[in-house]
Formats: C-alpha cells, sequence, structure tokens
C-alpha cells in the first residue's frame, strides 16, 4: 500500500503543458477521395500514435482508409513519423536526481516534445509534407501535487496530436 502511494504522489506531483499546438476546425471532413493506406511509426510518452491513427481514420477525406505495413506503389499512402525530442542532459540529469529524493527536489525540462512528419504520396510521388513541432514544458515537484489538476484543464499530448494531424488532413 505504501508503495501505491508513493507512486502516485510521483505522477501527480508535476504539470506538463504543450505548446505549438495548431488550431484546427471542427467541421466534418468531406469524403471525397477513393482510397488511403496509411502506417503511423514511432512511439511517445502517452497515446499520441493511437489518437493519430484514429484521427486518420475520422477525418481523412476518403471513402476507405486502411492501415498498411509498407508503402504502396500505386494509390494513396499517408506516412506518420513520430519523433522524441528527448530533454537536455542537464534536464536529464536533474530528473534522475528528483526522482531519487521522491520529488522533494524539482525537476523542470523546456526542451523536449515531439516532432510528428506527414507525407501523402500518389502513386510513390509525394503530394504533400508537413512536420509539426509539438514542444513539451514539465515542471516536477512534491509540492506541485496541490496544482496538478491543472493538468486536467490544459492542453495534453492527445490533444496535440489530434490537432496536428486534423490540421494535415485539412489541408491535403
Amino acid at each position: 500500500m505504501k508503495t501505491i502511494a508513493v507512486m502516485l504522489s510521483l505522477l501527480l506531483s508535476g504539470c506538463m503543458t504543450y505548446k505549438n499546438i495548431p488550431t484546427v476546425s471542427t467541421n466534418e471532413p468531406s469524403r471525397r477521395l477513393g482510397k488511403l493506406y496509411y502506417n503511423v511509426e514511432g512511439g511517445s510518452l502517452f497515446a499520441g500514435p493511437i489518437v493519430v491513427r484514429e484521427e486518420i481514420v475520422k477525418s481523412a477525406p476518403y471513402t476507405d482508409v486502411l492501415p498498411i505495413d509498407k508503402e504502396i506503389s500505386v494509390g494513396d499512402y499517408l506516412s506518420v513519423k513520430i519523433e522524441q525530442t528527448p530533454p537536455s542532459v542537464a534536464a536529464s540529469a536533474f530528473g534522475y536526481i528528483s526522482y531519487s529524493t521522491l520529488t522533494i527536489l524539482p525537476f523542470w525540462s523546456t526542451q523536449d516534445g515531439s516532432i510528428l512528419r506527414y507525407s501523402l504520396y500518389r502513386n510513390r510521388v509525394p503530394v504533400a509534407t508537413k512536420e509539426c513541432v509539438v514542444s513539451r514544458g514539465t515542471f516536477v515537484w512534491l509540492p506541485m501535487i496541490l496544482v496538478a489538476w491543472v493538468n486536467a484543464i490544459t492542453p495534453s499530448e492527445v490533444d496535440a496530436f489530434r490537432a496536428c494531424t486534423r490540421d494535415f488532413l485539412d489541408h491535403i
């Protein structure tokens, strides 16, 4: 029971904010094109890749949207690559020290995040590309447990990945 309490306090003792999130329309996409094959590579801290897949299926302007493992030679193919930007070396060191002291000492990072690269190909010819850089700010300190509720009302990684994907799909 004590271990669960310690783990819960570590998870709740910080705030995470995301920047560079595009503003997107809330209109339903028109399904005007035929079939789209897509592949999402890479990972993230939370459920980012899952949300990217869900948003492609929901918002792509295609009548059929299908996942595939490799690029196709005929038809439309969307490749999404997710790359994590790690915190700086100094921030990583402070993070290690902070978590070693159960967040009694603070840790912060402003240089990490994700890069989402979208590439749409038609018959293997690039049609549209976009790079969406999402910055993440993290602050962890035991007293932050009092304001951790702020995480519930600020954009999350899921919101950022959904907005980046929708923004790309709205412009193809």
